[in-house]
């Protein structure tokens, strides 16, 4: 047998938990397996050349304690498990715990991983992570991978005593893809063509096209919801669920309080068996150097924190400082919708104008690397390392200016044949100091092109709105992408998430069919084509692939030492001292 038929037959005898080592050889990384900490190597030497992709290991330490044990349990164990206490996390705004539309992001993902459950979830296993049943118990896909059976876990219930069924699961689905529906991250299962009920506790997805990476799909914010609560209501805003969300999750809804805090409480009815903490409280902290203060006064027990911000916990004796691989990019969104921004050259001259390697230095103290494109090194053969990048050069940048007719007035702004001035409406969140350093200096080197910068640092909130409603010119933002090199996501012009109005028939189609190509070296080569294309065509400039820093009391125990998104769907092992 082959091997690429011998890893479609492995996926599609899924019943029990496929590693992502083995998942991925089919979906999207071949073998690779997730190290532990300080997998994304410091970038050395001025070039902005890419480096090949690590390989694993330990990388350069600092700060405190912080290689996280095998085990994914922090602090080198801690004795025997404890019932009871409240666990306190930092958020940066309010959240709504709805995962249908997701309107807050991050902030309601957080939330959300506590109150609801995926078909599958991610599974930190020694040095990799695997894809594991949530709600599903197993699952077969056709010999083809153009379908799915999902076998459902039974005896799950919703908080309200209620039991989840198919129908939910067909529900939330097709609440997801419907056009009508502002649904969050639709274009991780845009390949799915109608959910199909096959009875109480199972359920088929039939696919547009052979899609191998489905299951890892599922288990990307994907959450469950009640059809016998949501059914013909207002799916953008139910205002009584959202009153009261009803999950299936390990944690119920307790009380929101806007501003302050958002609580949860043990559900001891919880199919994998009663939480061990009494309940979780989701503090709003915009500010990020309020979140280490509370951190380091225990006023919190987690917060991910930036590198300018490891010295001031250090040495903190409550406090342990873990880095974690996550599987991410920063940017500057670049609005496509702009007729100055449709001009590849401008774009390119955008990149040219910013030291990135000297980003990586000084804001990231070498906690990461520059980035070349969306596919993070950590998805290992799938990462393409030889695509064409941009080094430090402001001379080039202005001479691409130029030639895109762009040159200095009088008054040293830039303008073109018709007289209209180069302004720059660039927006960032607020909250986010190494975010605020990078916009800042970014603007003053495209100032010193002659490009007239208007800065907007704003609420979180405020920031999303824009970020969607394309009301800007430039916006720092970035993405924790599935484990998956699938960019449909944001990349493909007919995605609910492409919020940069990106439109290239060309990446579309190959998108389409890097994603639906079951062979693992023709699906490699067509992802290093799509890296290739996308570097050229700059549409978005990329900046840095960095180290996830969580800063947790040393009272928390048995929190996977993995990106707390994923982690966080295993808050019911989790206890304190």
């Amino acid at each position: 047998m082959m091997e690429s038929e011998r890893v479609v037959d492995e996926v599609r005898r899924a019943g029990t938990p496929v590693s992502r080592r083995r998942v991925l050889q089919l979906a999207a990384f071949g073998s690779l397996g997730i190290a532990g900490a300080g997998i994304l190597a410091a970038c050395g030497g001025g070039s902005e050349s890419p480096t090949t992709a690590p390989s694993g290991g330990s990388g350069s330490g600092g700060g405190t304690s912080s290689t996280p044990s095998a085990e994914g349990t922090p602090g080198g164990g801690g004795g025997e498990a404890k019932q009871g206490g409240i666990w306190r996390m930092a958020i940066t705004a309010n959240p709504t715990a709805y995962p249908i539309t997701a309107p807050g992001a991050l902030t309601d993902i957080l939330v959300n991983k506590t109150i609801y459950n995926s078909l599958v979830q991610y599974q930190l296993e020694g040095d990799t992570i695997e894809v594991v049943p949530d709600l599903a118990e197993s699952w077969e896909a056709a010999a083809d991978l153009s379908e799915y059976t999902f076998k459902l876990k039974s005896g799950v219930t919703w908080h309200d005593g209620e039991p989840l069924t198919a129908e939910d699961v067909k529900f939330t689905m097709d609440a997801v893809l419907d056009p009508n529906v502002n649904a969050s991250g639709r274009g991780v299962v845009s390949s799915i063509d109608s959910t199909e009920v096959v009875d109480d506790q199972t359920v088929k997805f039939v696919l547009k096209y052979p899609f191998a990476s489905l299951p890892i799909m599922l288990g990307y914010n994907k959450p469950i919801v009640p059809k016998h609560l949501l059914e013909g209501q207002d799916l953008n805003e139910p205002a009584e669920f959202l009153r009261k969300p009803i999950g299936t999750g390990p944690f119920k809804f307790q009380e929101f309080v806007q501003g302050s805090h958002l609580a949860v409480e043990a559900n001891p009815d919880y199919f994998e068996g009663a939480p061990l903490l009494d309940g979780i409280i989701f503090k709003v902290i915009p500010d990020g150097n309020a979140r280490v203060a509370q951190v380091r006064s225990g006023e919190i027990d987690f917060t991910v924190i930036e590198p300018a911000q490891i010295d001031a916990l250090s040495g903190v004796d409550n406090v342990e400082i873990r880095y974690v691989p996550q599987v991410n990019y920063y940017f500057f969104a670049i609005n496509h919708s702009s007729p100055k921004m449709q001009d590849v050259r401008v774009r390119q001259a955008l990149v040219h104008a910013i030291n990135r390697q000297a980003i990586v230095e000084q804001v990231l103290k070498g906690r990461g690397q520059v980035a070349t494109g969306p596919i993070n090194p950590l998805l290992g053969p799938y990462y393409n390392p030889d695509v064409p990048t941009y080094d430090y050069d402001p001379e080039r940048a202005a001479a691409l200016l130029e030639e895109a007719g762009w040159t200095k007035g009088q008054d040293g702004v830039l303008t073109n044949a018709q007289g209209e001035r180069f302004t720059l409406r660039f927006n960032g969140p607020k909250g986010y100091p190494a975010m605020e350093q990078v916009i800042t200096y970014a603007q003053q080197e495209y100032q010193k092109l002659g490009i007239d910068v208007t800065l907007e640092i704003v609420d979180w909130p405020v920031h999303l709105d824009m970020y969607h409603n394309l009301e800007y010119d430039l916006l720092m933002q970035w993405w924790i992408t599935p484990p998956d090199a699938d960019l449909y996501d944001h990349y493909h012009s007919e995605s609910s998430s492409n919020w940069w109005a990106y439109n290239n028939p060309e990446i579309d189609e190959l998108i389409v069919q890097a994603r639906s190509e079951p062979d693992e070296q023709a699906r490699i080569e067509l992802y290093h084509e799509l890296q290739r294309k996308l570097a050229e065509d700059v549409p978005v400039v990329y900046l840095y692939y960095p180290e996830e820093i969580q800063a947790m009391s040393t009272r928390t125990k048995g929190l996977p030492a993995m990106g707390y998104r994923d982690a966080l769907t295993w808050m019911e092992k989790v206890w304190v001292e």
